[in-house]
């Protein structure tokens, strides 16, 4: 199992980009009379989160390694402790990440996981 670089910042951070977007376990169905009938679908559901972590140049070269080599571009999936509450979880890439290049040294790498039951 791929594990989360221990050299790359361990949350995300940044300007309040932060967000994590619980997906929907519940399932509506109409009735034939009165009330639309809720239920839930599953007890665990995945989870999306994204935002921003900023790097150096040299921390910008081992995400790229991580992201290229160790998760094959994203296809494979990986621990780490990267949300809000710290534990550790398996997440996956949604899609390709953006790296920027902020100024000097850094650079910000833009990303969205999903947060995997």
């Amino acid at each position: 199992m791929a594990v989360w670089p221990a050299s790359l910042p361990q949350s995300f951070q940044g300007g309040g980009d932060y967000q994590e977007t619980p997906e929907n376990t519940a399932i509506r169905s109409a009735m034939d009379a009165g009330v639309i009938k809720v239920r839930r679908r599953q007890t665990r559901a995945m989870s999306r989160m994204s935002g921003t972590m900023y790097l150096t140049a040299s921390q910008a070269s081992d995400f790229i390694t991580f992201f290229q080599d160790t998760v094959k571009g994203g296809s494979i999936a990986f621990t780490g402790s990267l949300g809000r509450s710290g534990t550790n979880q398996l997440y996956q890439f949604v899609e390709e990440p953006t790296l920027s290049h902020v100024g000097g040294g850094t650079y910000s790498i833009a990303m969205s996981l999903l947060v995997l039951p």
